[in-house]
C-alpha cells in the first residue's frame, strides 16, 4: 500500500479501502493519485475487522487501519464511482472482479446436526468471514454487460495469510477448466475495447431513422509495435465486424482500412434507429461478439460528444453573430452620433 511507484510509473491507479480502528470506525480510501473531489462513504458502526485474517496496519501519522470488508464490502461500486470522478466524460468498458474463491453452499442436512460445538470466538470468526465475501456484489453486477467476475470454486477455505497454502491454491486455479471460457471472453472484450466509433458528420433524419457515415478507429496508433500484433491476431482469428447485428467486411492486416498515417480507419455507412451498436466477433465465438468502446450509444449522444450539434457548427455551442446585424448596428450608431452633434 505504501510502495506503489511501479504502478504509478505504469499509469495504474490503485485504491485500498481501510477502516479506522476505533469504537465508531470510518472508511478511508488510500490511492496513488490525487483528485479534486473526494468520495463520501456511508459511515456506520461495525465490529472490529477480524485480525485473524488481516492484521492492522499503522500508517504514520494517520493512525491505525484495518480491513474495511465489513464496513464497506463493495469494492466494485467504489471503483466505478472513482472512475466516474476521474473520467466524467468517459464510459467504463471493462470491470474485472477477481474473487477470493467460492465454496458451494452445503446442504443443511449434511453435517448440520452432527457439527461439533465451537467456542463463540470461532463461531463469530466464521460469520465475519462469510459476511466479508463478495457474493452479493457479484450477484448485483451479474447483468451488467461490462462486468466480469473471475472466481475459483474451492473445496474448502484457505487462510489468505497462510503463505504455505498459496502454492496449492495456485495449482487448483491453474487446473480449473471452468475459468477458461470467461477468461477468453474477457480477452475478446478487452481487444474490442481498443476500437471506437466516430461520426463523420451530423446524420440526417429520415423516416424515423438516422442516416449517415462514420469511422471505426483504433486507439493504438499505427506506429506502435503492438498495432501490427493486434491486427495480425484479429486476421488469424477471423474476426468479424457487426454493425447493429449485421456483418460487414473488413480485412485487418493488408492495409486496406488504413488512413494516410497508417492508423486503422474503417469507413462505414449506417441507417439506424436511435442508437448504433458495433461489435467484434472472434472466429469460433458466438455472434455478435464484444462491443467496441463506448457502444452501444444513442446517435444524438455521439453527435453531442463530438460537438457536431453545436449551433452553426461552432464547438462552443454559441450562436455566431450575424454580419448583417453588426452592420445595421454600426449605421444606427453613426446616425445617432450625427444627430447629437447637430
Amino acid at each position: 500500500m505504501q510502495d506503489c511507484s511501479y504502478a504509478t510509473r505504469l499509469g495504474t491507479k490503485l485504491l485500498v479501502l481501510a477502516a479506522t480502528v476505533l469504537k465508531n470506525p470510518s472508511c478511508h480510501l488510500f490511492t496513488n493519485y490525487n483528485k479534486p473531489v473526494q468520495n463520501n462513504f456511508n459511515l456506520g458502526n461495525a465490529t472490529s475487522a477480524a485480525p485473524t485474517f488481516f492484521p492492522t496496519k499503522q500508517v504514520t501519522p494517520l493512525g491505525t487501519f484495518q480491513d474495511a470488508g465489513l464496513l464497506e464490502n463493495d469494492p466494485v461500486s467504489t471503483m466505478v464511482s472513482e472512475a466516474k470522478t476521474l473520467y466524467p466524460s468517459s464510459r467504463t468498458d471493462l470491470i474485472v472482479s477477481l474473487g477470493t474463491g467460492t465454496i458451494l453452499d452445503a446442504d443443511f442436512a449434511q453435517g448440520a446436526y452432527t457439527a461439533q460445538p465451537r467456542k463463540a470466538s470461532f463461531r463469530i470468526q466464521d460469520l465475519i468471514w462469510e459476511k466479508s465475501r463478495d457474493k452479493q456484489v457479484c450477484q448485483a453486477f451479474a447483468h451488467y454487460p461490462q462486468y466480469h467476475c473471475l472466481d475459483h470454486e474451492m473445496d474448502r477455505d484457505y487462510a489468505l495469510n497462510n503463505v504455505n497454502q498459496m502454492g496449492k491454491l495456485l495449482d487448483r486455479v491453474k487446473g480449473d477448466d471452468s475459468l477458461t471460457e470467461p477468461i477468453d471472453h474477457l480477452a475478446h472484450c478487452a481487444i474490442a475495447s481498443l476500437f471506437y466509433f466516430e461520426l463523420s458528420g451530423m446524420p440526417c433524419r429520415r423516416d424515423g431513422k438516422y442516416i449517415g457515415a462514420g469511422f471505426i478507429l483504433c486507439s493504438i496508433p499505427g506506429v506502435d509495435p503492438a498495432f501490427k500484433s493486434l491486427l495480425t491476431r484479429l486476421a488469424s482469428g477471423r474476426a468479424q465486424l457487426y454493425v447493429n447485428g449485421q456483418p460487414i467486411s473488413c480485412t485487418w492486416d493488408d492495409g486496406t482500412h488504413h488512413d494516410n498515417h497508417g492508423n486503422f480507419c474503417r469507413r462505414i455507412k449506417y441507417e439506424t434507429g436511435d442508437q448504433i451498436d458495433i461489435t467484434i466477433c472472434m472466429g469460433g465465438s458466438t455472434a455478435p461478439g464484444a462491443h467496441i468502446s463506448g457502444l452501444p450509444s444513442a446517435i444524438v449522444d455521439l453527435a453531442s460528444a463530438q460537438g457536431l450539434n453545436a449551433c452553426f457548427g461552432t464547438s462552443d455551442h454559441r450562436k455566431r453573430k450575424r454580419v448583417a446585424d453588426d452592420g445595421v448596428r454600426i449605421v444606427k450608431k453613426k446616425c445617432l452620433m450625427m444627430e447629437l452633434d447637430e
